[in-house]
């Protein structure tokens, strides 16, 4: 879902069909600690010479980024209740990518 006024409290609105999970991207902004890549005097970033542990093969560094809160609506009926109230085109049938597949484990030949 995107907005479709200024006041709407969400920048988007994301469903995880694997998950069954409504990832709920808010306007709100707070700072945060990520690591992001070292950078050289050039801009370029800095490599290593060998991997780390994680298996990356540059240089990190801690940095302080304005990160969006994020809301996580895990039950079906709180999930089409948020639905019913934010949505604008209500002819549209959602509830089709709600549904359930079940998983078929692969077959070994």
């Amino acid at each position: 879902m995107i907005p479709v006024h200024v006041d709407c409290p969400y920048n988007e609105v994301i469903y995880d069909k694997d998950q069954h999970v409504l990832a709920v991207i808010s306007k709100e902004c707070k700072e945060a600690f990520q690591l992001v890549p070292k950078m050289t005097d050039k801009g370029d970033v800095s490599y290593l010479r060998g991997p780390r542990e994680n298996g990356k093969n540059y240089a990190e560094e801690r940095r302080v980024l304005d990160t969006w809160y994020e809301y996580y609506v895990e039950n079906p009926e709180d999930i089409e209740a948020f639905m019913e109230y934010f949505m604008m085109n209500t002819e549209f049938d959602y509830k089709q990518y709600m549904k359930s597949e079940p998983v078929i484990p692969p077959v070994n030949v």
